[in-house]
C-alpha cells in the first residue's frame, strides 16, 4: 500500500519505510463505531457531530465564517468513552482513522519521533478525509519544563507544527486531530490553543448506566433474572461510576454464578461433568450485583471531578455543561430552581451571620440558619459537620449505636437527608430509646441508611426529581415530591439544603423517614395464604426453600392444595419421598419463570412459550375463558412478593 501512495504529492520527501510503518501500526482500517454504540453522552455526541463530522462530510458548507476547527480535545475522567467518540467520528464521516498513544510516540519511536510525526500527518493527508487520534495527549504536549530532553522537545515542536498545518486555510485539507486526556491541566498552552474545541466528557448519567448494564449482560451465558425494578435499583447505586467501572461491575456480577458452591468445583474437575455443569449455569441475579458492588467501587474521586469542572469553566468550549454527571436536559441555575421550589440553598461564607445567609433567600421563604464558615465546610466530613452543628445530637448518637460512624466518615460521596433533634423528638415516646438499644442495632441501621443516597446530589438536582424515586443505600427507595410548599422526601420537608462536606452533602429534614415494611418473599407469602400447604411441603422436600426465598426475582405459577389433590391417588406421597427429590424439583421448577412477569405481560403472550428455570418451556394460551398455562387455568394473578410474583393455577403442570 505504501508503494501505491508513493506518487501522492502529500508524501513528497517522506521515507516510504516510515509510510509503511504508519500504515501497519497506526491506521485502524475499520473502527466501526456508530453513535448508537455509545451509551448516553447525548450532548457530547451532538456537539462533536456538529463541529467535526459535518465539516468532513460536507466541506463545501464550512468555509469562511463556518470554517471548522482542525483540533478537538476530549477531556474528562478515565473510562468515559473518549476513544469511542474519536472512533465514531471517523466511522460516521467515512474517514481513515489513525490511532496513536503519546507513550508509544515517546518510547517506541524515540530517536526518529519527529520523522514519524511528519510521516503520520503526510499519510493522513494522502488518505483524507482522516482523523488522527492521539491518546494521552498530555504526555507528549505537556507544559514545558527545564531540563526536558532535546528529543522530546523536537517531537513536541513537530507535532505543534503539524497540527497548525492541519488547520491551514486550504479547503482541500479534510483532516481532524483529536486529543484525549485525563489531565487537561498538564497541557502546554500552545497545545491547548491549537486544540480549539475542548469538550468535557462526563461520567455516565442514570439512563446511560442503565444501557451499559443491559448491554453488559446481553451475551452472558445463562442470561439474567433481573427485573426493571432491579435494574433501576442497581443504577441508583452506581452514581459516580464511569463507563469502565460499569463494565467491571457487570463482569464481576457475571462471575458470581460460577463461584456458587459445587458449581465451581464441577468446572474445575474437567471432562463431561464440567461440560454438563457449564450448560446449567444459573442466571445472574440481583444478589450477584450486591456482591459485585462491594468489590467494584467508583474509580474517580470527587476531587478529580471538581478539577475537571473547574478546568471546563476556564477553558472548555461548552462550559455551560450542567455538571460532570451528564443530564439529559439543560437545567436552570441552581438559585432559580431553589427559589421556584422554595428551597433555600446554604451559602458558604467566612462571615457566619444570619444576614449573610439570607442575602440569597427570597423574602418570606427564609428558614432557620445553620452557620458554617467556608473553612469549616471544606475540612469536615458528614459526621463531624453534624456534630459541630449542635442540632443533630440524636443523629450522631444513632450513628454510633448503629456502627455507622466510620462508614459516614469514609470517602463516599454521600447525600444525607438529616433529621434534626426536633425531628427525632416527633417520634412516639420511647422510640428513640428503644432504637438505641444494642438488640435493635440492625433495625436502627436500616432506618439511618434509608436517609442516605450514594453520590453528591445537590439541591439543583433534587428539585428536578418531582414524583421520582431515589435509591438509598438501605436498598429501598424514597419518593421525592416538589410543590408549592417545597421539597418533601417521603413526607419529610427539606428545610435547609446544600451543606457541603468533605465527603458529600447534607440536606436537613424536619421528620425522621421510615422505610416501608418489606413484603414477605414467595415462600412466606405461600405459607401465610394457607391454601398452598402441599406446595410448601414439596418445596421443603425438594430442597428449594432457600432458592425460592433468595433475591430472584421469580414468577411462580402456584398450584393450590386443591390442584395437587387432582393428581392420581398416592402421587403426592410418592413425590415427597427422598428418593424422588430430583423428580419433584424438576416438576416444581417447571412452575417457575425467571424475572417478575406481571399479568399485564402474560396476557400479551397468547400462543407463545415461556422458559422455566427447569430449562423447558410452558405454553401460554389466552382466550375467552382466561389464561391457560400448559392447560392449567390461572385463577388469581399478581400476588406481589419481595422477590417476585405469584399467579395461582388450578392444576399441577408436568414437564415433558
Amino acid at each position: 500500500e505504501a508503494a501505491e501512495l508513493a506518487d501522492h504529492p502529500a508524501l513528497k520527501g517522506i521515507d516510504l519505510a516510515l509510510v509503511e510503518q504508519v500504515l501497519t501500526e497506526v491506521v485502524d482500517r475499520s473502527p466501526g463505531v456508530r453513535w448508537e454504540a455509545i451509551a448516553g453522552l447525548e450532548f457530547a455526541k451532538k456537539s462533536v457531530h456538529e463541529v467535526t463530522v459535518l465539516p468532513l462530510l460536507h466541506p463545501q458548507l464550512f468555509r469562511g465564517a463556518r470554517e471548522p476547527p482542525r483540533g478537538l480535545l476530549l477531556f474528562g475522567p478515565p473510562g468515559t468513552g473518549k476513544t469511542l467518540i474519536a472512533k465514531a467520528i471517523a466511522t460516521e464521516a467515512s474517514s481513515t482513522f489513525f490511532s496513536i498513544s503519546s507513550s508509544s510516540l515517546m518510547s517506541k519511536w524515540m530517536g526518529e519521533g519527529e520523522k514519524m510525526v511528519r510521516a503520520l500527518f503526510a499519510v493522513a493527508r494522502a488518505k483524507q478525509p482522516a482523523v488522527i487520534f492521539i491518546d494521552e495527549v498530555d504526555s507528549v504536549l505537556s507544559q514545558r519544563r527545564e531540563g526536558e530532553q532535546e528529543g522530546t522537545i523536537r517531537i513536541k515542536n513537530e507535532l505543534l507544527v503539524q497540527i497548525d498545518g492541519a488547520g491551514s486555510t486550504d479547503q482541500e485539507v479534510r483532516l481532524l486531530v483529536v486529543g484525549a486526556t485525563n489531565r487537561p491541566q498538564e497541557l502546554d498552552d500552545a497545545a491547548r490553543r491549537r486544540l480549539q474545541k475542548r469538550l468535557l466528557i462526563p461520567l455516565p448519567d442514570r439512563s446511560a448506566r442503565l444501557q451499559m448494564l443491559q448491554r453488559g449482560l446481553r451475551a452472558v451465558e445463562g442470561g439474567h433474572g433481573l427485573s426493571e425494578e432491579d435494574f433501576e435499583l442497581i443504577v441508583g447505586q452506581t452514581d459516580g461510576y464511569s463507563g469502565s467501572d460499569m463494565a467491571g461491575l457487570c463482569r464481576e456480577a457475571a462471575m458470581e454464578p460460577l463461584r456458587d458452591e459445587g458449581f465451581y468445583d464441577a468446572l474445575r474437575g474437567g471432562g463431561a461433568a464440567a461440560d454438563a455443569a457449564a450448560r446449567q449455569v444459573r442466571p445472574v441475579c440481583r444478589d450477584d450485583f450486591r456482591a459485585a458492588l462491594c468489590q467494584v467501587r467508583p474509580s474517580v474521586s470527587q476531587r478529580e471531578l471538581e478539577g475537571f469542572e473547574a478546568w471546563n469553566l476556564q477553558y472548555g468550549s461548552f462550559a455551560n455543561q450542567a455538571s460532570m454527571r451528564e443530564r439529559s436536559k439543560p437545567d436552570a441555575g441552581a438559585a432559580e430552581l431553589a427559589a421556584s421550589a422554595r428551597i433555600i440553598t446554604l451559602v458558604a461564607t467566612t462571615i457566619a451571620t444570619t444576614s449573610a445567609f439570607q442575602l440569597g433567600a427570597p423574602m418570606g421563604m427564609r428558614a432557620s440558619v445553620v452557620r458554617y464558615s467556608g473553612a469549616q465546610m471544606a475540612a469536615k466530613d458528614i459526621v463531624d459537620t453534624a456534630v459541630a452543628a449542635g442540632s443533630f445530637k440524636t443523629l450522631a448518637a444513632a450513628l454510633g449505636a448503629a456502627g455507622l460512624v466510620e462508614t459516614m466518615k469514609s470517602a463516599g460521596p454521600f447525600t444525607v437527608f438529616a433529621p434534626t433533634d426536633d425531628a427525632f423528638a416527633k417520634l412516639p415516646k420511647g422510640t428513640v430509646d428503644d432504637l438505641l438499644k444494642p438488640e435493635n442495632k440492625a433495625k436502627l441501621a436500616a432506618i439511618l441508611t434509608y436517609h442516605v443516597v450514594s453520590g453528591k446530589v445537590m439541591a439543583s438536582t433534587v428539585v428536578t426529581m418531582d414524583g421520582k424515586k431515589v435509591a438509598t443505600v438501605n436498598g429501598a427507595e424514597a419518593t421525592i415530591k416538589v410543590g408549592a410548599d417545597g421539597v418533601m422526601v417521603d413526607g419529610a420537608k427539606v428545610v435547609t439544603t446544600d451543606i457541603e462536606c468533605a465527603n458529600g452533602v447534607i440536606h436537613v429534614i424536619d421528620s425522621v423517614i421510615l422505610p416501608a415494611e418489606k413484603k414477605p418473599d414467595i415462600v412466606d407469602t405461600a405459607v401465610a395464604a394457607g391454601s398452598f400447604k402441599t406446595l410448601a411441603a414439596a418445596l421443603g422436600a425438594a430442597g428449594l426453600v432457600e432458592t425460592m426465598k433468595s433475591a430472584g426475582p421469580f414468577t411462580v405459577f402456584a398450584p393450590t392444595d386443591d390442584a395437587f389433590a387432582k393428581l392420581p391417588k398416592g402421587t403426592v406421597e410418592d413425590l415427597l419421598k427422598p428418593e424422588n427429590k430430583a423428580k419433584l424439583a424438576a416438576i416444581l421448577t417447571y412452575h417457575v419463570v425467571s424475572g417478575k412477569v406481571m399479568a399485564s405481560t402474560v396476557v400479551t403472550m397468547d400462543g407463545k412459550k415461556a422458559a422455566t428455570v427447569n430449562g423447558q418451556e410452558v405454553s401460554i394460551k389466552v382466550g375467552a375463558d382466561g389464561v391457560m398455562v400448559d392447560g392449567a387455568k390461572v385463577v388469581t394473578t399478581d400476588i406481589e412478593c419481595a422477590n417476585g410474583v405469584i399467579h395461582v393455577i388450578d392444576s399441577v403442570i408436568l414437564p415433558k
